[in-house]
């Protein structure tokens, strides 16, 4: 154990619990490697094989095995081009993270240990955010660099505890804006959230209530624990007083349950509409064997149509460019569906992310090649290759993470780049709905949101507007509208002139009434009638003065609005 550099100083560095799950883990990890691609060849001509560590997810709370057909291609057209890499070729070994803490370090440890060579020059992994946190936080210990293409968590944005950390996905938080500007662009006054209890939804949660306050809008939550699930909320999960407007902030396996509660309660478009993201992978509304929901599939889109759901990327619009990796996001696309049809995979959007970070390892790898073969770091010492690199070498490590950190190209999701925590940077937003697409269901993007603050630009995609988004009107907020109406001093002065007037005479008519009531004239106009219409007369005049009195206050409103018409129609 002394000789393990994750251990070395563990209780400086990290947490406890961390420490103790390394020790067991590092004890009892056993060897699972799901595949290795591409295949190794023995021949003698074949260049040497350096090993990347792939770890996704094949779990239900997030499945991210989708993306590995896109690593598949750009492993393809690296080792095809012989610019990349030269001398060597790039395989990955696959390991399973189920998005579980535990099962991500167990997985870690099958990449890294002694027994399971050969030594992985870098890891992509661990397939989703809560995976991702626990071996991002101890793979620099083994001077391994990690990039995560399918993790957005807020809380992977810091590089002091994350050293050799790189995310090609901006951090969700970023999305915040995007569901304030929407809110605003369609005049929403009440958002209601529901919420589960991880990282990845705190902090964006949290941002997003933060500008919703900043513009006026209320919010509600309601937030549950992983381990409890979202039906703990069922007594009040979508019957909250008010609520139109909901905001999924969860997995899907949680929205799925959601959606379905809804659409028992009969909370569907035009009165109803939900907000979520547009990363679930493809299809995941689609009840499983082992989900027990009480909904057809038929059912759960019927009330998923008209959702809204946001991502950061592809930032790009022009699909048929040629980007710096020699193909096009059209091109990437087709090679990429085909591998999923031989495969069985299900699409995932991430997987263009994981494309793009196999090329910036691979450029970063280029440059640490062409550095190690001038002599490393200037030194007079001999020549060395990837090949030399073990878990000690930390001068290698720093050489690839020092190029990782200037990665500036063009890919199939835009521009990459990375900032000083190793996070991809984002400038559009990307706004999409659900719509029935010649007979299925399927996302279409409907606008872009120009940067991440409460100010973003909503500009509608070419074709789309309010009408074609929201063709049964633009969902009601549950909010009444508050419609104020001003009257000019000089027409308030002449009604409440004739009102003392009309009043005053109907007070002298009663007491005519009541001094002369003995004559023969006053007795046959039967004076106890004439009181009721004098009373009704004084009550008629003194309801018009409720709606002509101005109010500033809510209370004093909620008086004149119901004292008003009601005196007029006791008068009447």
């Amino acid at each position: 154990a002394l000789l393990d550099p994750a251990l070395h100083d563990c209780t400086m560095n990290m947490k406890l619990f961390l420490c103790i799950s390394v020790f067991v883990l590092r004890i009892a990890s056993a060897h699972g490697y799901i595949e290795t691609y591409p295949p190794l060849v023995s021949s003698e001509n074949v260049s040497d094989p350096l090993y990347l560590g792939l770890i996704m997810s094949f779990g239900e709370a997030f499945n991210s095995s989708g993306t590995v057909p896109g690593v598949q291609v750009a492993l393809d057209l690296i080792n095809d081009d012989p610019k990349m890499l030269p001398g060597y070729t790039l395989h990955y070994m696959l390991t399973d993270s189920q998005c579980d803490q535990t099962v991500a370090l167990e997985a870690f440890f099958d990449q890294i240990l002694p027994e399971h060579d050969p030594t992985k020059i870098a890891l992509m992994g661990a397939g989703c955010s809560v995976a991702t946190e626990p071996t991002a936080q101890i793979s620099h210990f083994y001077n391994i660099n990690q990039i995560s293409c399918a993790s957005s968590s807020t809380e992977l944005a810091d590089r002091a505890r994350f050293r050799a950390y790189f995310q090609m996905l901006p951090t969700d938080v970023d999305l915040a804006a995007g569901f304030a500007a929407t809110a605003v662009e369609y005049e929403w006054k009440n958002i209601s959230i529901i919420q589960q209890n991880e990282n990845l939804f705190i902090y964006t949660v949290d941002r997003v209530q933060e500008l919703l306050s900043n513009a006026n809008i209320s919010s509600t939550l309601q937030s549950f624990e992983s381990s409890e699930g979202v039906l703990s909320l069922r007594d009040t999960l979508v019957s909250l007083k008010g609520a139109r407007i909901y905001y999924l902030a969860m997995y899907s396996s949680n929205a799925k349950v959601v959606l379905c509660e809804a659409y028992k309660a009969g909370k569907v478009y035009p009165r109803y509409v939900y907000l979520t993201y547009a990363w679930y992978t493809d299809q995941w509304w689609v009840p499983a064997e082992d989900d027990n929901i009480p909904c057809t599939r038929e059912q759960l889109e019927s009330i998923l149509e008209y959702t809204l759901a946001f991502t950061q990327y592809p930032e790009t619009k022009n699909t048929s460019r040629i980007t710096d990796e020699g193909i096009s996001h059209m091109e990437y696309e087709e090679r990429y569906r085909r591998r999923l049809q031989e495969q069985s995979y299900s699409y995932i959007v991430n997987a263009e992310h994981c494309f793009d970070g196999i090329w910036a390892l691979a450029y970063a790898l280029n440059r640490t090649i062409s550095a190690m073969m001038e002599g490393l770091n200037g030194s007079n010492s001999s020549p060395l290759g990837l090949d030399d690199f073990t878990y000690n070498s930390s001068a290698v490590r720093q050489l690839l993470f020092n190029y990782l950190s200037e990665t500036d190209f063009e890919g199939v999701t835009g521009p990459v780049s990375f900032n000083e925590d190793g996070i991809r940077t984002v400038s559009r937003l990307r706004v999409l709905q659900y719509r029935k697409i010649n007979g299925s269901l399927a996302l279409a993007e409907i606008a872009s949101i120009m940067g991440n603050t409460l100010n973003s630009e909503f500009v509608y995609q070419e074709g789309e507007d309010e009408q074609t988004v929201w063709p049964g009107g633009v969902p009601y907020d549950g909010v009444p509208d508050q419609v104020t109406i001003s009257v000019h001093v000089a027409v308030t002065s002449i009604y409440s002139v004739l009102i003392v007037a009309g009043m005053a005479f109907a007070v002298a008519c009663l007491i005519f009434t009541i001094a002369f009531r003995k004559k023969k004239m006053i007795r046959l106009s039967s004076p106890n009638l004439n009181y009721f219409i004098i009373t009704g007369a004084v009550a008629m005049y003194a309801s018009v003065l409720f709606y002509i009195i101005p109010v500033l206050s809510e209370e004093a409103a909620t008086v004149t609005c119901n004292v008003g018409p009601r005196l007029f129609t006791l008068g009447y």
